[in-house]
């Protein structure tokens, strides 16, 4: 049997009427604040208008920063560097988990955050070293793309490595990492996008980890 999306439409109009009806505000309420804590949520990631209160190099504010960090000192930055890696971590585990509970409330139909979070904790702690894991292999290939670049500038200083280059001389020197960085980028993404939506569930549902929903998904697929 040939799989076609026009075939669940219907089954699926049901099945969300049947999630939407009858309304329960309190649901719905903590339904949304599970959504944002989740992984599926990528909203929020833009930030409209984020650059144009983005203060000059001459301006008082640009000064008073600089003058901080000189007062901070290398050793207080590498601190304030690692708190926010910290925070961002249990923020990364907390959302893994949220995914979860936003799966759990859907199925059930209820939204219980604290037994869902006893329930889920296990399966939410493996996305959360899939999620890290991943991270490092994005950063350290993205790394490798534009390591011409950055070899570039550690050995001639940022001005001295396109001083006296035209334009067309600085994209002809930038330009092979950007493209190779994209896709790679798309390439990472539509990965990202099928472990997300498709092991997920998996997960849940069969109550495995990771890395066994990951086998299952793209050997399903292949």
């Amino acid at each position: 049997m040939k799989w076609n999306a026009f075939s669940f439409i219907e089954d699926g109009i049901e099945k969300t009427k049947k999630l939407l009806f009858p309304i329960k505000l309190k649901y719905w309420m903590k339904l949304g604040f599970v959504s944002m804590l989740s992984v599926g949520n990528r909203t929020g990631s833009g930030g409209n208008g984020f650059n144009s209160g983005i203060p000059s190099k001459d301006s008082k504010f640009t000064g008073k920063a600089i003058s901080s960090l000189d007062k901070i000192g290398g050793a207080g930055i590498g601190l304030l560097i690692l708190m926010g890696l910290i925070l961002g971590l249990i923020y990364s585990f907390i959302t893994s988990v949220f995914s979860f509970i936003f799966i759990d409330a859907l199925i059930k139909k209820d939204c219980k955050i604290k037994k869902s979070w006893k329930e889920n904790v296990g399966k939410g702690s493996s996305l959360f070293g899939f999620r890290i894991i991943t991270g490092i292999i994005f950063l350290v290939i993205s790394g490798v793309v534009f390591l011409p670049i950055i070899l570039r500038i550690v050995n001639m200083g940022f001005e001295g490595a396109f001083a006296g280059l035209s334009f067309f001389g600085i994209l002809k020197i930038i330009l092979p990492s950007i493209l190779i960085f994209i896709v790679w980028f798309i390439l990472y993404m539509i990965f990202m996008a099928f472990a997300f939506d498709f092991c997920l569930p998996d997960m849940y549902k069969n109550k495995i980890n990771m890395g066994m929903a990951l086998r299952r998904t793209f050997g399903n697929i292949s």
